[in-house]
């Protein structure tokens, strides 16, 4: 984790991280470090606790959008 990003940077790279979490089917915390290591985006502690909330969240989430 660098510098603080802005919340809104944060939260773009957070949803970037979470949907390619999502799509690879890898565990986010997988997705996480590899985001680090690869430095593709950027993430803060905000972003990381946006993801790790989402992914904790997830089913509840999904089924409330599958439901529209």
């Amino acid at each position: 984790m660098g510098q603080k990003l802005s919340r809104r940077t944060a939260r773009e790279n957070a949803f970037a991280v979470a949907f390619s979490a999502t799509f690879a089917q890898e565990p986010v915390g997988e997705v996480i470090a590899l985001s680090r290591e690869e430095g593709e985006y950027e993430l803060d502690s905000f972003a990381e606790k946006l993801i790790l909330d989402y992914d904790a969240h997830a089913e509840q989430i999904n089924g409330l959008i599958e439901a529209r």
